[in-house]
């Protein structure tokens, strides 16, 4: 490949930005794909281009702070300040009409400090969204040529030298009135602090604290009689409360909860061959960010999982098209599995798949996705403000002591989730369920013990006809 004819001039990225290309951009922080903000279809092809979750924002890069005040509602001087002197990222409130028709209801804004990114702006004179140039998960690239082949070639590159700071901006939230650092890059939270007498006069500025806790059993605990990764309990636990399953699946998705605007569950009821078997599954039918989401849930600890759940994806996606409808109306099949062992070779306690090209690591299509949580990876210290690893350690939790620790953190959701559990190992049904699966599980045993008699016999009579063994032990064996 030529990697020289994917270099482009200024005026080039310029003419590429405005026909709804993407092109690779230079920062001082690191090399950015970049598309216009107000492209929807440019912002479609930058999110395929990262293989990026569609519902993860991106931040724009803007050239000033008035144009984060002209474009934010109720904008915290501090923000701005922070902005404009330290090249922060500040996620602010942002109106609706604000964002071409989009509704959208926070948004990242940064101001760089590198000139060829900034006479870019001034050419343009729109926002222009920026996400690192990597894939999802890979280190951003610091030059021109790591940023070309971090993508393959397959997007052209506006060549502006080294980045010489070579790490990820800051990313501060300031949309609840408060000073949140979502993302640590080379400006600490002491520089943005040190803003607030110069700007304000105060001396203590509105900071959100981190309250870390430890959700450990004690070493003389009281053994839980079911877990709540029990997938009987689970699917009992779930199927009456559905407000609950939904908060559940918002915390896996890593989305809001209001984003959820539809919410069925298919099948709520558990068919009796789930239970006869050896998992449960929930299939959830709903709307996210105006996408026809068909999730399933897992709850299994069994070998060859992967291609287990990839079984099962493949079915849900195979049965989502209906008759008379195009392929380009099948819905993205998101599965969710939470793994009470290890299954990857990682650290990461969250691992999520797609199909990629193993090349160029371009996106097939965004209609697959398979979350793997693995419940033995999780870090020591949760923040009680991190939903997704509350939930998870809801579903680690081996004692009373765990459930009593996560019950009095005063998260409702989780308080809810606590008092749900307790419910559902005494809901009658449950104890029906299990018997169904024991019951199962006798007749499973019985039907293969008369299988392994019956071979036995054939295989005698056999050995016997081939004058391999007498009759009298032909006969003592099947006797057994």
């Amino acid at each position: 490949m030529n990697h020289k004819s994917l270099f482009v001039t200024l005026p080039q990225a310029v003419k590429l930005l405005q026909e709804g290309e993407l092109v690779l951009i230079p920062t001082e922080t690191v090399y950015g794909v970049a598309a216009l903000a107000s492209n929807e279809h440019a912002i479609a092809k930058l999110y395929s281009s990262k293989a990026r979750p569609g519902l993860k924002p991106i931040s724009w890069l803007v050239p000033n702070a008035r144009t984060i005040a002209r474009l934010c509602s109720d904008c915290d001087d501090i923000a701005l300040l922070a902005a404009e002197k330290l090249h922060i990222t500040v996620i602010l409130n942002v109106p609706a009409n604000s964002l071409d028709g989009e509704s959208v209801r926070t948004q990242g804004f940064r101001i760089p400090d590198h000139p060829i990114a900034m006479e870019l702006l001034r050419l343009v004179n729109k926002p222009i969204a920026v996400s690192s140039a990597n894939l999802s998960g890979h280190e951003p690239a610091k030059t021109a040529a790591e940023a070309l082949q971090a993508f393959g070639g397959a997007i052209p590159v506006l060549d502006g030298g080294l980045s010489h700071i070579g790490l990820s901006s800051t990313v501060v939230d300031f949309t609840s009135g408060k000073l949140k650092v979502i993302r640590e890059g080379r400006v600490t939270e002491e520089e943005i602090l040190a803003l607030y007498p110069a700007a304000t006069g105060e001396n203590e500025p509105k900071k959100e604290e981190k309250k870390l806790i430890v959700i450990k059993a004690p070493e003389n605990f009281t053994p839980l009689k079911r877990r709540a990764v029990n997938d009987l309990l689970f699917k009992v636990m779930f199927s009456k409360n559905k407000e609950l399953l939904k908060r559940l699946v918002a915390a896996l998705l890593s989305i809001e909860f209001e984003a959820i605007t539809e919410f069925n569950v298919i099948s709520p009821e558990l068919p009796s061959a789930l239970v006869d078997g050896k998992f449960c599954r929930l299939d959830i039918n709903m709307t996210v960010n105006e996408k026809r989401v068909n999730l399933e849930v897992q709850v299994e600890n069994e070998k060859n999982f992967p291609e287990r759940s990839l079984f099962y994806w493949a079915r849900n996606y195979t049965s989502a098209l209906k008759q008379g409808q195009d392929y380009s109306e099948v819905p993205p099949i998101i599965h969710l599995n939470i793994l009470d062992f290890n299954l990857f070779d990682c650290g990461e306690y969250h691992s999520e798949f797609r199909a990629l090209e193993v090349k160029r690591h371009e996106q097939l299509t965004d209609r697959m996705s398979l979350h793997y949580f693995e419940l033995q990876k999780m870090p020591e210290e949760v923040d009680t403000e991190d939903k997704l690893l509350l939930w998870l350690y809801f579903f680690k939790a081996n004692s009373e002591e765990e459930l009593s620790i996560i019950e009095t953190l005063g998260v409702t959701e989780m308080t809810q989730a606590v008092e749900a559990y307790r419910s559902a190992v005494v809901d009658p049904e449950l104890e029906e369920l299990e018997r169904i699966r024991w019951k199962a599980g006798l007749d499973e045993a019985h039907a293969l013990a008369q299988a392994r008699k019956e071979s036995l016999k054939d295989l005698l009579n056999k050995m016997l006809f081939a004058g391999e063994i007498t009759p009298e032990i032909a006969e003592k064996y099947k006797g057994d």
